[in-house]
């Protein structure tokens, strides 16, 4: 608030001449935030980095994933650097950063959107191939840190118990290799 008193001469358009407060705002501009990508794809485990190129308001950057099944995010402590790292589920998600409101600026906030993809396993796969000797042969799966279950009918009855087989013959073993992401 301020008051003016016209001088002499001059009036208000009221025709008054004694002092009136005037007040006045002034609103908070619309801030700008600008992010280094607008979208990316990530492969599990694999994360990704992107930056707030532009915040007009110098506001405290938060982010948050509309999915963390997907892609969960975490904010460095410079106010710039996020970081997306891929979830346990394949999809999409959008993660939306925010500028908090300052003095003179609004809240404003960007989106990124995240696309992730399963990650390939490195599986190694062997079975016995030989003559009869009277010992038990089975496959051997490997792959680190999987679970491994296996059946002697294709989609159904899987178990830990790999199977195995003494007698001359041609066997079917399937597997079923299981990790998360």
């Amino acid at each position: 608030n301020a008051t003016f008193t016209p001088t002499n001469n001059y009036k208000w358009s009221d025709d008054s001449i004694t002092a009136k407060d005037v007040t006045w705002t002034i609103n908070k501009a619309e801030g700008e935030l600008v992010l280094s990508a607008e979208s990316g794809t990530l492969v599990y485990p694999n994360a990704t980095t992107i930056t707030v190129d532009k915040n007009v308001s110098n506001g405290t950057i938060t982010a948050v994933s509309a999915n963390e099944d997907i892609a969960t995010v975490t904010v460095g402590d410079d106010n710039k650097t996020i970081t997306v790292t891929p979830g346990t589920t394949a999809g999409t998600a959008t993660i939306t950063v925010t500028s908090a409101a300052t003095t003179n600026y609004n809240t404003v906030t960007a989106t990124y959107t995240a696309k992730v993809q399963n990650g390939g396993l490195e599986i190694d796969v062997g079975g016995y191939k030989g003559t009869y000797d009277g010992a038990a042969h089975g496959i051997t799966v490997k792959c680190d840190g999987a679970t491994i279950t296996y059946s002697t009918t294709d989609g159904s009855g899987y178990g830990s118990t790999n199977p195995t087989y003494t007698d001359a013959g041609t066997y079917t073993t399937c597997y079923k290799v299981e990790k998360a992401g």
